[in-house]
């Protein structure tokens, strides 16, 4: 439940869309109780209206259920408009704050996440929340709406009988799902890490198509693309089979609780299906069918929870604070560092927007590269990256590893994470950079991650990782 109202959080700007469907789904399956009552009470107008001519009693029931039918009509479009409508705007806003995120957090490349992960997140994953309103939030609405008016109807024909249909009603609407959901949670995470996976291997093929045909490989790339698209498939067979035995369980509950109904026992001295009886019938019917959606959305609610396992902050579960100001705690310079194609002070202010000009110097000289930047015409507006037709400078690898080091200084961040810094750079060059680290970052948590214990002399911890364990480094 943490997952769904963190996201929920995230769809407060879209309130009135969200609860204007809320509120029409309700009155779509009010309307809905009503047309199934009325229709099973129809036959019996007669009957059930002595006072009244069997021709007026029979034309009110006609002109009863025209008015419901069309008010049903009527409110199932509005509702289908008013949610899918919040759903595609909650979408959108919530797209939008997963790509800033993304944009802040890979300022320095994608670090720990390849291209495959951040195309998950930004495709795949948001679009896995349409459900979450449409196939979970307003079909248990419906469900929690019907499930009072069926045991009030049924409970003026029997109270039994009341509490034996809403046990099997609640059952394919709670039970099942929630059962479902957690049969699902097994297999969410190989699907997520199998989706990313094809997505990497796809991505990687495109961007090196030169390099593999150069080098006559095609058969390789294809078969590892073709093995992670069968991982891909099985786990979602997977998922889709609980999908399936859910939908199977529900609609043998909604039988049994139709053969319950059909078995009672009807009245002395009643025709043939007793007044109260088709009315209940259909009203059942009809409850039924619209928590249909609720198994098969609850293996789908499987997939929005998280896995396992927990990222602990001075003793604190990360998940537990809030998003904004646990990210203010760290800054982050990867092996795959990016300098945007814009000026040398729009690439530092990414790390600290309020610094001002004396900060982002202060910056570049910790950094190393501050004599350099003063050596440019028009120096922290100088133009880098790839646009230098705008008049820019090209940098050379080690320039660009010094002006993301300042931009990583730059950020008041007390947690430093370095991911491979010096990849790219001479041994000379890489032992001046990890020099210059060393002496710029007192008083940080400085986490550094590397394949070679090269310039890590004062560092004050070392660990190795070992079939995905860390094991501390002694002597």
């Amino acid at each position: 439940m943490t997952a769904v109202l963190n996201i929920l959080a995230l769809w407060r700007q879209q309130a009135g869309w969200l609860l204007a469907g809320a509120a029409l789904t309700v009155l779509s399956v009010l309307a809905l109780a009503a047309l199934a009552t009325a229709a099973g009470a129809a036959p019996l107008a007669p009957a059930l209206a002595p006072a009244l001519a069997p021709g007026l009693a029979a034309a009110s029931a006609v002109v009863l259920l025209r008015v419901l039918g069309a008010s049903r009509v009527g409110l199932r479009y509005a509702e289908r408009l008013a949610t899918h409508a919040a759903t595609f705007r909650a979408l959108a806003a919530l797209r939008v704050r997963l790509f800033a995120a993304l944009a802040a957090r890979s300022a320095g490349g994608l670090g720990f996440q390849s291209r495959g992960d951040a195309l998950s997140r930004l495709v795949a994953d948001v679009d896995a929340l349409d459900g979450l309103y449409l196939r979970i939030l307003t079909p248990l609405l419906a469900a929690l709406v019907l499930l009072p008016v069926l045991a009030l109807t049924l409970a003026t024909r029997s109270p039994l009988l009341a509490l034996i249909v809403c046990t099997l009603f609640a059952a394919a609407t709670l039970l099942i799902p929630g059962l479902a959901a957690r049969a699902t949670l097994s297999h969410a995470a190989r699907l997520t890490t199998a989706g990313a996976g094809l997505r990497t291997a796809a991505l990687d093929a495109f961007a090196g198509m030169k390099e593999v045909i150069a080098f006559g490989n095609e058969g390789h790339v294809l078969a590892t693309i073709q093995a992670r698209e069968a991982a891909l498939f099985d786990a979602q067979r997977a998922v889709s089979r609980n999908a399936a035995l859910a939908q199977a369980a529900a609609t043998l509950t909604a039988q049994a609780a139709l053969l319950v109904l059909l078995l009672t026992p009807t009245p002395p001295g009643a025709p043939g299906l007793a007044p109260a009886l088709l009315p209940a019938l259909l009203l059942t019917l009809a409850a039924f069918e619209a928590a249909a959606p609720l198994p098969r959305a609850g293996a789908l609610a499987g997939q929005v929870a998280p896995a396992s396992g927990r990222i602990l902050l001075g003793g604190t579960d990360t998940a537990t604070l809030d998003t904004a100001a646990l990210r203010t705690r760290f800054a982050y310079l990867s092996q795959d560092t990016h300098v945007f194609a814009d000026t040398i002070r729009q690439n530092l202010l990414l790390a600290h927007p309020a610094a001002d000009e004396p900060a982002l110097w202060h910056s570049l000289r910790q950094a190393g590269i501050a004599e350099t930047v003063l050596a440019f015409p028009n120096r922290l507006d100088t133009w880098v990256g790839a646009a230098l037709d705008n008049g820019g400078t090209g940098l050379s690898g080690g320039q660009e590893r010094r002006i993301a080091l300042a931009r990583a200084l730059l950020s008041p961040a007390p947690i430093l994470i370095l991911d491979e810094p010096a990849t790219g750079l001479d041994d000379a060059a890489e032992r001046a950079f990890l020099t210059t680290l060393n002496d710029v970052a007192p008083g940080r948590t400085v986490i550094l991650i590397v394949h070679r214990l090269l310039g890590v002399e004062r560092i004050d911890r070392i660990f190795r990782l070992s079939a995905g364990r860390a094991i501390a480094a002694t002597g």
